[in-house]
């Protein structure tokens, strides 16, 4: 697969190794730096991605909680960190191992100046996700709250479409879950600003007049009166006057969610949205089209949208 290979995205990733093996000693090209950037994690055995992330510092983040996952029993990760408790619950229950891949992220001279470090790595790891998604048709194993830990719940049998069937079912009562991953959002082949982008057909612009507590919205057609309230959608918020992507989000409360996400934003600013039905009611597959949205803008533009990450509201509910 592309998304395992060493310029996966036209970057320079390390050679794939254990997890344990993980160092930041010596001058190989295996040695952990301290300098910020992304990183994936696979299962070999299983062919799958389980985990992509980014962080400030690769040698404290690989070294300090990666590096144990393949020796430690998962009730030894703080339960702060979800996605390595996750995992390792996935391999005391399967029997895996992990291997580590990471990429020192130098942004110098291609980076917004309105965008921090950390936003673009963000935004790049938002784009590595989504284009994992297209690939193998399905989300890493540990992003997007795809896996859970519940007592009584199971992985799902032989056949089933989680990406787990050929490795068999563990012990009944064991308490893992793996959700069914959503499809993936197709490549862009308009303007983030078009109603046709991404795959969705999104509404006309409903643009913000007034300020503070007077704020209202008004829309050409009949906009506000659709995808009320109990239709989840994706949004998006432009600038009225360039139609540059601000931020993208989802709401469970429809169009006056995403209205009023959209005014927490300061200055001048229009936002359009598309409903969704069915599995879109799911929290991981709201975050796995979020991220595809937040993906495919950095595949075309080179960047997260630019008030993505800075006072990022919360979903609404």
């Amino acid at each position: 697969m592309q998304c395992f290979s060493s310029d996966w995205c036209n970057l320079r990733w390390s050679r794939w190794q254990n997890v344990s093996r993980a160092t930041s000693t010596g001058r190989t090209p295996t040695t952990v730096p301290g300098a910020p950037g992304v990183y994936r994690i696979r299962s070999a055995s299983l062919g799958q991605m389980v985990y992509i992330g980014e962080c400030s510092d690769l040698s404290k983040r690989i070294l300090g909680t990666w590096a144990r996952l393949n020796r430690r029993p998962a009730r030894d990760f703080s339960s702060t960190k979800h996605a390595a408790r996750r995992l390792a619950h996935l391999r005391e229950a399967y029997g895996l191992e992990y291997e580590i891949s990471f990429y020192a992220a130098h942004h110098e001279g291609r980076r917004d100046p309105r965008l921090d470090a950390a936003q673009w790595r963000k935004g790049l790891e938002s784009r590595l996700l989504w284009e994992y998604r297209l690939e193998a048709r399905m989300s890493s194993v540990a992003n997007h709250r795809r896996s859970t830990v519940r007592e009584g719940e199971q992985l799902a049998a032989e056949g089933s479409e989680v990406g787990f069937s050929e490795v068999g079912v563990p012990e009944v009562g064991f308490p893992y879950r793996i959700r069914p991953s959503s499809t993936p959002l197709p490549r862009p082949e308009q303007e983030p600003h078009s109603e046709l982008w991404m795959g969705k057909r999104w509404t006309s612009l409903a643009e913000c007049k007034g300020r503070g507590q007077r704020i209202n919205w008004s829309a050409a057609g009949k906009e506000l009166r659709e995808s009320g309230n109990g239709t989840p959608v994706l949004y998006k918020v432009l600038d009225p006057n360039t139609h540059e992507l601000l931020q993208v989000g989802y709401s469970r409360r429809g169009s006056g969610g995403a209205l009023a996400a959209a005014s927490r934003l300061a200055g001048e600013k229009a936002v359009a949205w598309a409903p969704l039905t069915g599995a879109g009611r799911q929290e991981h597959v709201l975050q796995e089209l979020k991220d595809d949205l937040i993906g495919g803008y950095f595949y075309q533009m080179g960047k997260p949208p630019a008030r993505q990450f800075a006072a990022e509201p919360s979903p609404s509910q």
